[in-house]
């Protein structure tokens, strides 16, 4: 069988003999395979496998290897149209092509740049991916439909992790990303930043009463403890800290990266994430409790 049209695999039933199918043990023949319903329900031994499933008629597939599909556990699937101007420039150009790119993307260029990458991950064996976000101003819903139609998995990001020249802290673009989505779900939420007037222009745009604000260095695990008892005493309770302080660190060739810059890169990064695990777990304990880093 050379021509694998769909409607050959639109019965809820299959039992799919393919020439050879990887494994963990490798490359095998002698193989088969049954999908009940959409889910795999059966694995093995050609022989074997037909013998338990006898109510099933093989379906031969020569000359195809029938594998698992791959999981691509980063992309940006609205990027397609600016790979030919990247020009192997290290990955530091988004600042110069990724996000003004993004940024003039409608709602139709949205769909059209997502359903190329979706078809070219599909292509390449990729059955699920993980869309980190887009800086465009069109709804996701866009990324989401191209996805869809071409039939593949996709973790959708609902903000770019990158968005903005201040993504970092309760103040900047993500901050205030997270925190109208909590907001629209009901929740009642404290942002956290290094400056107060950073903050008090993230919580008059956010307008709402259920937004209260604290100046903390995360790095400073006095002040982020003081900010969480703060957050959980006018609350009553504190059931998610959402940690995604970051900085943009410095862009340079590896031989000239300054040793400062990757250590307070890191100490945001890493000790800051660190921080709110270790002090957030006593007082996300009263409401139950979950912990998200967005990593940048």
């Amino acid at each position: 069988m050379d021509d694998l049209r769909p409607e050959l695999f639109a019965p809820s039933q299959l039992l799919l003999a393919p020439e050879r199918m990887l494994l963990r043990t490798g490359c095998e023949s002698g193989q088969a395979l049954v999908v009940r319903e959409g889910v795999i329900a059966d694995v093995g031994a050609r022989e074997a496998v037909c013998a338990r499933n006898p109510d099933l008629t093989a379906r031969e597939l020569p000359g195809h290897l029938l594998m698992p599909g791959f999981i691509d556990a980063h992309h940006h699937l609205t990027q397609s149209f600016g790979k030919a101007l990247a020009f192997g420039e290290p990955s530091e150009i988004f600042r110069r092509i990724w996000i003004p790119l993004e940024g003039f993307l409608d709602e139709n260029a949205v769909y059209l740049a997502s359903k190329l990458a979706a078809l070219e991950s599909l292509r390449g064996g990729f059955t699920t991916v993980v869309d980190a976000g887009t800086r465009s101003e069109a709804d996701v819903e866009s990324v989401a439909r191209a996805t869809e139609e071409v039939g593949l998995r996709c973790v959708l990001g609902l903000i770019c992790n990158d968005a903005g020249p201040a993504a970092g802290g309760g103040a900047g673009s993500i901050g205030r990303a997270a925190a109208r989505r909590f907001l629209a779900e009901g929740a009642r939420v404290t942002l956290l930043d290094l400056e107060q007037r950073a903050l008090d222009d993230a919580a008059a745009a956010l307008n709402s009463k259920n937004v209260t604000v604290a100046v903390c260095d995360v790095t400073d695990s006095r002040q982020v403890d003081t900010a969480l008892a703060a957050a959980a005493d006018r609350w009553g309770a504190i059931h998610v800290i959402f940690s995604n302080a970051g900085n943009p660190g410095f862009v340079a060739p590896l031989a000239d990266y300054p040793e400062d810059a990757f250590d307070r890169t890191m100490v945001i990064h890493a000790r800051g994430a660190f921080l709110a695990c270790k002090l957030g777990q006593k007082y996300l304990a009263r409401g139950g409790w979950g912990i998200g880093k967005h990593h940048r």
